[in-house]
């Protein structure tokens, strides 16, 4: 009977088996999969795949293996085991197989049959163990290992390990760890967390083994899998001859570091230099460089005495320097000559010589660990844009650019593009007035701040309103600075803007285009702040829902009596806030900015004792001692240092200087028996025709020793009618 023949009938008999049941032909092709089998490679058919279109290598090779071996007949009873198959989207899953050959009636072998069902969970742990075991156990002296379950931080130890590393917790575990190592486990079990699902990570470090007196060389090696829906970590420890250079340097540095690295000895023999050193000094491996100097290896008299400087400045026994900076040059053999800055270093020299300490007389030897640039080499790199494209131009969402010291565009990223209207090939050698022609205003401002730059002068952010080409309008902030050749000497403008508009508060981003810099200007600051709230809070301490209901009752009475005086409510402060008046828009005659922050203050204070006495009669039997609520104001007029101030997340208007902190000090003392309203002798000055205001008092400052003169402001002024505008509200 031909294999086709047969498939009708499987799929009567395994279509809706629970386990996974196949059928391949003598290519080794599935030529029937039932819906279990399915539904496990998410595909919705098989028909002439092969197991290299489902799986990842090794699984891949070794299932083609064993199914070669089935076909050809020398697998008689064919397979059955527990296997681990990698899928090709990296998902792991643990399953015990079984494999037949499939025969007609003569025993000639024309295909495959076979059935897979998933591992239990305790069938997965224990296979797992299985193979742990296998593969540490081939490790020399081996010291047992631990399975590490990351969703709820269950720990599987096997015997080996737990008689090797005693104790109850990982700390007494590891406590016999040598002390300089121990951070380099630490280190070994936290990158060990962070692995990716087949990931592994190792770390050499010296342990004492029970029974031995002197540390031995461990590594451990950590693996992540998917032990079924759970995520673990296998880490195992074994016995070493000598530790892995790379590991105790950081690979990632070794392998990566674009200078060279290396490190001597006391008499300035070589024990380690990374790959790009051997490739320059056209050496194969270690093996060609270990024990020998650099006269040895051929190098260059007179820079050997300059390398020699470096080395006994860090190997002196008496005063070895922490560390030492020098500009070296290095001619490798038939090679062009290498301007090098280099950084050497005292290392210990157990790192590579294990158990070099333990002899009399050595306690004091040391080795140079030396790590140099090429300096060429990195200016090569950056001169071809390869440093700052591959990161810096990829950066979305900003628009990026580079100018020479003509100011000519000699590179831009895709946004500027966008937002210039000009193709690439439009921009690189050209000048801002050639580019940015529907900003044409903005070019003079653009140049001179380049110029500034070029000077060596440090610039802020800058804040415009750019056109865009499509008519509308942005916010951008953008920040330059320079970027020095290297001889020092000035060789591009890194600019960088992005879109600001969303950071800046609606309330006032009209008026961020007036702020191009930080300026002194005249403003009226108004601090205000609720007296004895921290009583109140230990009083309300068993029901903070009270506190809050009467914070926000003060945050919306303050929006309030901001809108209807004209004021800026710049932030709150806990239990008060912060306001300005005529920061922005100043009023000619600057006496009316004070007269509105004066009448901003009465009627707040007005409106906050009505509130705050409705609020108190709401929970008057848990307010007994605490009758009297009341609000401290504080108001100075003066010049400020203000503008418009940028990070990451916000774009914020803030005056900063004497004026500010002289409003906040009048606040500090008001509503303590001197007036709920205090004012400067300035505000004082301006406002006297239309207030009463208190006499002078000298108001000594809390916590410090000195003093403050302030005036009280009760009400406004009477009129011919004899009422005051307080009465007439």
């Amino acid at each position: 009977m031909k294999l086709a023949q047969l498939v009708p009938v499987f799929g009567q008999l395994f279509e809706s088996w629970p386990d996974r049941f196949y059928v391949k032909d003598e290519a080794l092709r599935f030529v029937f999969a039932n819906r279990a089998a399915l539904s496990a490679a998410n595909v919705e058919d098989l028909s002439g795949k092969t197991d290299a279109d489902l799986f990842r290598n090794p699984h891949a090779a070794e299932a083609r293996a064993m199914d070669s071996r089935i076909l050809a007949g020398a697998a008689a009873s064919g397979f059955e085991g527990n296997e681990i198959e990698t899928w090709a989207d990296g998902h792991i899953s643990f399953v015990r197989t079984c494999k037949q050959a499939l025969r007609e009636k003569n025993g000639t072998i024309i295909g495959i049959v076979g059935m897979t069902r998933e591992l239990t969970y305790v069938e997965r742990d224990e296979f797992l163990f299985q193979e742990t075991a296998t593969r540490v156990a081939a490790a020399a002296k081996n010291a047992g290992f631990y399975v590490h379950y990351l969703d709820n931080d269950e720990i599987w130890l096997d015997p080996v390990f737990s008689s090797n590393f005693p104790g109850q917790t990982l700390f007494k575990r590891f406590s016999r760890v040598h002390h300089r190592d121990k951070m380099q486990v630490a280190r070994f079990l936290h990158a060990a967390k962070q692995l990716r699902l087949n990931q592994k990570s190792s770390g050499d470090f010296r342990y004492i083994l029970p029974g031995r007196r002197r540390h031995t060389w461990m590594r451990g090696e950590a693996y992540r899998v998917r032990v079924g829906e759970r995520d673990a970590l296998i880490v195992t420890h074994h016995v070493i001859g000598s530790p892995n250079v790379g590991d105790l340097l950081s690979r990632d540095l070794l392998d990566h570091f674009p200078g060279f690295i290396f490190v001597k000895d006391e008499k300035y023999q070589f024990k380690f230099m990374n790959k790009k050193l051997l490739l320059t000094l056209k050496k194969k491996g270690m093996s060609d460089v270990k024990n020998e100097t650099d006269e040895s290896l051929g190098l260059n008299p007179a820079e050997i005495q300059e390398f020699r400087k470096g080395d006994d400045a860090v190997l002196d026994p008496n005063r070895p320097l922490p560390f030492i900076s020098l500009n070296e040059t290095l001619t490798p053999p038939e090679g062009k000559k290498l301007d090098l800055v280099t950084i050497k270093m005292p290392l210990d020299p157990e790192v590579f010589e294990p158990g070099v300490l333990k002899g009399k007389g050595q306690k004091h030897r040391l080795h140079v660990l030396g790590v140099s640039i090429n300096v060429t080499e990195v200016w090569r790199d950056v001169r071809e844009f390869g440093l700052i494209g591959a990161g810096l131009m990829t950066h979305a969402g900003a628009v990026i650019y580079l100018k020479d010291t003509e100011l000519r565009y000699t590179n831009v990223n895709k946004e500027f593009c966008q937002l210039s209207g000009k193709a690439e090939a439009d921009v690189l050698g050209h000048k801002a007035g050639d580019v940015w022609l529907h900003n044409l205003d903005l070019v003079p401002e653009m140049e001179e701040q380049d110029r500034s730059v070029l000077d060596g002068m440090t610039q802020r952010a800058l804040i415009r309103v750019t056109n865009t080409p499509d008519g509308s309008t942005q916010l951008r902030s953008t920040s330059k600075f320079l970027l020095r050749d290297e001889k020092g000497m000035p060789w591009r403008i890194l600019g960088i803007s992005r879109e600001i508009e969303r950071l800046v508060d609606p309330q006032i981003r009209r008026f961020v285009q007036d702020f191009r810099k930080p300026e002194r200007r005249l403003v009226t600051v108004i601090f205000c702040d609720i007296r004895r709230f921290s009583q109140l809070t230990v009083a309300l301490s068993f029901n903070p829902s009270g506190l809050v209901e009467l914070l926000e009752r003060f945050y919306a009475l303050l929006c309030r009596m901001a809108k209807k005086h004209g004021c800026y409510l710049h932030q709150f402060l806990g239990d008060g806030a912060m306001l300005l008046v005529g920061a922005f828009e100043s009023a000619k005659d600057e006496r009316e900015d004070a007269r509105r922050a004066a009448a901003f203050g009465l009627e707040l204070r007005s409106e906050f004792e009505q509130m705050a006495g409705q609020w108190q009669a709401d929970r008057e039997y848990e307010l007994v001692r605490y009758r009297d609520i009341r609000l401290g104001i504080g108001i100075h007029q003066g010049e400020a240092f203000a503008g418009f101030f940028e990070s990451d997340h916000r774009v914020q208007f803030t005056p900063i200087g004497d004026t500010v902190n002289l409003a906040q000090r009048l606040e500090s003392v008001a509503g303590k028996g001197h007036g709920d309203v205090l004012v400067s002798l300035r505000v004082r000055d301006a406002i006297n025709d239309s207030f009463q205001v208190g006499d002078r008092c000298v108001i000594k400052l809390p916590k410090e020793d000195d003093h403050i003169c302030a005036y009280s402001v009760m009400c406004h002024a009477r009129r011919n009618d004899g009422t005051n505008q307080d009465m007439k509200k």
